[in-house]
């Protein structure tokens, strides 16, 4: 009989158990986790107050917790489940604070244009400044370095007073966002076009006057906009030196790869890839070049023919002194340096040379 009683005092004990732990299940069922990846403090609150979970802020990162941070991480993770009362614990990143750049002598719209690309924004105020170019920035409100918050307002105080301008930098620029600029600073705007290897078609490539230039209000400005690449072919660049290499380059945007180490201005090109005339594929140019060069015979020679073998072997043009002699007019009677000698790249040639300048042997 005491078996019996102690084996139903247990299944008593089990029943009470499984009740109880249905009324707990029942009454405090599993919440599932919300993602909150993304979200801002005051959403990521009150959503697991909706859910009866508590928020822990484990972390912040780039800036100080404010109601726009938003969360970047959270434990655990969505999708899992909590009882009720339970805590997730957030990671928040406000958006990092942006540096105010310096603006102060810049014109309005170059400033409107830098401050619009670090995502802040502008107010402009006007006052009279004689002197100071047209719509020139002369004071700022936060000043230079100051940290903000992304979408501040900037106060830029601009010169309102006509009479002369600064020339603004244009290249790089769609030819409506150089008209926007010159507008503003009380200039008139010319295009033309060239080819470019550098920037896409449409694009400003080059300007004048240069920038930084002061003008008289109403002055003209003329800018050449990019063709792109069509039809642009690879420039003749073999007997020049670096320097005329790159400066022949520069107004394409083509730029020089030189193959020799510690090559100086004057090293003469004596091989190009890809060769010359060919389309542009590629805005860079292999060269060859050498800092020597071997002087060649000229005497005898007429000028023309002294001059077309000079440039033949990578010399620059002579400086030519014509004296009177029973030789035919233009023959070259004496050049220094002399035949056989190893010059450097971009020395001077002279020659002296029978009869009066323009006379030249047939």
């Amino acid at each position: 009989m005491k078996g019996k009683s102690s084996r139903a005092f247990v299944i008593l004990l089990a029943v009470i158990f499984l009740a109880l732990a249905g009324y707990y299940f029942f009454a405090h069922p599993d919440i599932v986790i919300p993602d909150l990846t993304g979200r801002t403090f005051a959403d990521a609150q009150s959503a697991l107050e909706m859910k009866g979970l508590r928020m822990d802020v484990e972390k912040t990162v780039s800036g100080n917790l404010n109601k726009e941070s938003k969360v970047i991480s959270q434990f655990p993770p969505a999708g899992l489940t909590l009882r009720k009362g339970q805590v997730v614990h957030l990671y928040f990143g406000g958006e990092p604070p942006v540096e105010v750049p310096r603006l102060v002598q810049s014109l309005q719209g170059e400033a409107e244009r830098i401050l619009a690309g670090i995502g802040l924004v502008v107010k402009i105020q006007e006052k009279e400044q004689p002197g100071s170019p047209f719509r020139q920035v002369l004071e700022q409100s936060p000043t230079a370095g100051t940290n903000v918050q992304p979408a501040s307002v900037i106060t830029l105080v601009v010169n309102k007073t006509r009479g002369h301008s600064q020339m603004p930098s244009l290249i790089g620029l769609t030819i409506r966002e150089a008209g926007d600029l010159t507008s503003n600073s009380g200039l008139k705007l010319t295009s033309g076009s060239a080819p470019s290897a550098r920037y896409p078609s449409g694009i400003v490539i080059s300007q004048d006057p240069p920038a930084g230039s002061i003008l008289s209000d109403n002055a003209n400005v003329h800018v050449t906009l990019s063709e792109g690449m069509e039809g642009l072919v690879y420039p003749d660049l073999e007997g020049k030196s670096i320097k005329e290499a790159r400066a022949i380059l520069q107004p394409i945007g083509l730029g020089l790869q030189v193959q020799e180490e510690n090559a100086g201005d004057n090293c003469q090109v004596t091989r190009q890839e890809p060769a010359a005339g060919s389309p542009v594929r590629d805005t860079e140019i292999k060269i060859w070049c050498t800092s020597t060069l071997v002087m060649p015979v000229l005497l005898g020679k007429s000028l023309e023919e002294a001059k077309a073998v000079l440039k033949e072997n990578g010399f620059s043009e002579p400086s030519v002194k014509f004296i009177e002699n029973p030789a035919p007019a233009g023959t070259v009677l004496e050049q220094d340096p002399g035949h056989g000698l190893e010059v450097d790249a971009g020395s001077g040639v002279e020659l002296l040379v029978s009869g009066a300048p323009g006379k030249d042997k047939h």
